[in-house]
C-alpha cells in the first residue's frame, strides 16, 4: 500500500474563511501564500518518491500533526509534570482551530490548474479518515507540520460507531 510522509517547514496558516467585498469573494493573502508553499512541498515529496496521484477509487487516511513553538512559561492549564517532562504536549490555547489547520493541507493537496499540479488525489472526498492534532513542541523544537498520508485499503469495520451498528 502507498504511503507518503511530509515535514512541512515554514509558515503554516489555518484555512481562512472567504472574505466578501465590493461584489467579489477572495481568500486572505496569508492563507493563499501558505497553501502555495505547502503545495510546493507536496510536489517536491511526490517527485522524490516518484509518486503519481492516488487513483480515484482508493480510500485514503491522513494524519496531520501541527507542532507550534513551546511558550517560555508554562500555561496554567498544562500540568507541571507534563511540562517538565520535555516531550510534546497538546496545545489547546494555540492559534488555529484543528479543522482549519487540516483544511490547509487538504486544499493544498487537491489538483490545481493555476499551479499546474495534478494533486495528491483527484478530490479530497477520497480521504475517509482524517486525524489532526496541535501540540507544543519539545523545548527548542522549531514549528513544523508533519503529515502522514496512506492508502487504507478496503477494510470492513466491525466495531460499533457511536453506540450503533455502522
Amino acid at each position: 500500500m502507498r504511503h507518503l510522509f511530509l515535514r512541512i517547514i515554514g509558515k503554516y496558516v489555518p484555512k481562512a474563511r472567504p472574505r466578501f467585498g465590493r461584489g467579489s469573494t477572495y481568500m486572505a493573502t496569508d492563507y493563499d501564500n501558505s497553501k502555495h508553499a505547502v503545495t510546493l512541498q507536496i510536489i517536491g515529496a511526490m517527485r522524490k518518491a516518484s509518486m503519481k496521484p492516488w487513483p480515484s477509487h482508493t480510500p485514503i487516511g491522513v494524519e496531520v500533526t501541527v507542532v507550534v513553538k513551546r511558550p517560555g512559561r508554562r500555561p496554567r492549564y498544562v500540568p507541571v509534570d507534563a511540562w517538565e517532562d520535555g516531550g510534546r504536549i497538546y496545545g489547546p490555547g494555540t492559534k488555529g482551530d484543528v479543522d482549519n489547520l487540516g483544511g490547509t493541507f487538504m486544499d493544498a493537496a487537491n489538483p490545481s490548474v493555476k499551479r499546474r499540479f495534478a494533486g495528491l488525489w483527484k478530490d479530497d472526498s477520497h480521504v475517509v479518515w482524517l486525524f489532526v492534532r496541535k501540540v507544543y513542541g519539545r523545548p527548542g523544537e522549531r514549528p513544523v507540520v508533519e503529515v502522514d498520508v496512506r492508502e487504507l485499503g478496503w477494510v470492513v469495520l466491525t466495531e460499533q460507531v457511536g453506540g450503533r451498528d455502522p
